[in-house]
C-alpha cells in the first residue's frame, strides 16, 4: 500500500515538472490558430459584401508653409516704365521716333552721354536749335519758352520735312521770316521798325508785319506796301482814293509821308502847302493826303484841281482866272487866292464876290 502511494506522489512530481514554456508554447500556437481562421472568416466576408463608405466632408486646404530658397544671386530690380533704365534700352543716341499715349507719333532726342530724354528743354543739335516739351516730343511752330530766370521768350521752330537731323529743317529754329508771315530773329519782333535783306519793315504788337498801310513811328508817318516793305521812292503814292508824297527825312531818310509840306510860310495848322515840280499842292496837317476841290488855307479859298493832279489853280498867262464850279464862278489869282467879300475889276468890268468868293450874280 505504501509502495502504491510513494508511486502516485511520483508520477504528480513528474507531470508537475514539464516546462512553463511548452506550454505557454502551446497556448500561443493555439491562439494564433483561432485568430487565423477568424481573419480568412472576415475577409470572406468582406470580399462578398462591399462595405458602404462613409461620407466624406471636404478637407480643408492646408496652407503651404514651405519655405522658398533664396536665390543665389539678387534679381535686378523692376523699374517703372518711362525711367531712365527703359530709355537706355528703348532709345538710340540721338533722334528716336516714338508713340504717345494719344497714338500720334513724335520725335525724342535721347543724349547718351547723360542717358536721358531732353525734356522741356531748348538745345542744340549739329548747330541746329530745337525745343521739347515736357515729355520730350519735338515742337514745331511758333512757341513760348520759358528761361532759367523766367524770363518768357517767342520762338519760330520751322513745319518744313518730316524728321529732325542734318539734311533736314524740321523742328529747327527759325532766324527771319517764318510761314506765319512774322519776323524771329530769332526771338519774335513786335512793335518796331527792323530791317531784313536790306529792306525795312514793321512789325505790330502780336508780331505782324504791317501790309499795305501808313505806320507812325517816332512822330514819322511811314507807308509799308502789299509786300510789307517800307516804300522809300520820292514821290506821289496812291493809297485807295488818296494820295500822298513821300520826301527825303534828314532823320531816316527817304519815304516820310510829308505832312508840314516844304513852303516856310505854312500857318494853317490844318493844312500845310508843298512844292513840287512848280506846283502847288495842299496838304492835310493830319496824316498827309493831298486836298482836292475848294480849300481853305488860312483865309484864303483855293482850288486844287482834280484835272490836274490836285495842283492848285490859278490865273496865269495861259488862264485868266475864271473857275466855275457847279454853277458858281470864282476867280483866283496868279497866287491861287480867290477874290472875295467886295468889288474888283477884272478887265474892263467890274464884279461883285461874296464872302464865299462866290461871284454875285442876279443880286442886289
Amino acid at each position: 500500500m505504501k509502495r502504491k502511494f510513494l508511486a502516485a506522489m511520483a508520477l504528480a512530481v513528474s507531470i508537475s515538472a514539464v516546462p512553463l514554456t511548452a506550454y505557454a508554447s502551446a497556448t500561443v500556437s493555439s491562439s494564433s490558430s483561432v485568430n487565423t481562421q477568424s481573419q480568412v472568416q472576415s475577409e470572406s466576408e468582406s470580399a462578398e459584401v462591399p462595405a458602404t463608405p462613409e461620407s466624406t466632408a471636404t478637407p480643408t486646404p492646408t496652407p503651404d508653409v514651405s519655405v522658398t530658397p533664396e536665390p543665389s544671386t539678387t534679381p535686378e530690380p523692376t523699374t517703372t516704365p518711362g525711367a531712365s533704365e527703359d530709355e537706355n534700352d528703348q532709345y538710340a543716341d540721338g533722334w528716336n521716333q516714338v508713340t504717345g499715349e494719344d497714338g500720334k507719333t513724335y520725335w525724342v532726342f535721347y543724349d547718351a552721354g547723360s542717358s536721358a530724354v531732353k525734356k522741356n528743354s531748348l538745345f542744340e543739335d549739329g548747330q541746329k536749335t530745337y525745343l521739347t516739351d515736357e515729355n520730350g516730343y519735338l515742337l514745331t511752330g511758333e512757341q513760348q519758352y520759358t528761361d532759367e530766370e523766367g524770363v518768357v521768350h517767342t520762338f519760330y521752330f520751322s513745319e518744313d520735312g518730316e524728321k529732325p537731323g542734318e539734311n533736314s529743317e524740321y523742328g529747327v529754329r527759325i532766324t527771319g521770316f517764318a510761314a506765319n508771315g512774322k519776323y524771329y530773329g530769332p526771338e519774335l519782333v513786335t512793335n518796331q521798325k527792323f530791317e531784313a535783306d536790306g529792306d525795312e519793315y514793321y512789325a505790330g504788337e502780336d508780331g505782324t508785319i504791317s501790309r499795305d498801310s501808313f505806320v507812325t513811328v517816332d512822330g514819322i508817318i511811314y507807308y509799308f506796301g502789299e509786300d510789307g516793305k517800307r516804300v522809300t521812292e520820292e514821290g506821289w503814292i496812291t493809297v485807295g482814293d488818296a494820295s500822298y508824297y513821300l520826301m527825303d527825312s534828314d532823320s531816316d531818310g527817304k519815304g516820310e509821308v510829308c505832312v508840314d509840306g516844304n513852303y516856310a510860310s505854312n500857318q494853317d495848322e490844318n493844312s500845310k502847302w508843298l512844292i513840287v515840280d512848280g506846283g502847288w499842292y495842299l496838304l492835310d496837317a493830319q496824316d498827309g493826303h493831298r486836298m482836292s476841290g475848294l480849300q481853305k488855307n488860312g483865309n484864303d479859298l483855293y482850288y486844287l484841281d482834280p484835272e490836274q493832279n490836285d495842283k492848285m489853280f490859278c490865273s496865269t498867262n495861259d488862264t485868266d482866272g475864271w473857275k466855275q464850279l457847279d454853277g458858281t464862278w470864282y476867280f483866283f489869282r496868279s497866287w491861287g487866292g480867290a477874290y472875295n467879300n467886295g468889288w474888283n475889276k477884272l478887265g474892263i468890268d467890274w464884279y461883285w464876290f461874296n464872302e464865299d468868293c462866290s461871284m454875285a450874280s442876279d443880286e442886289w
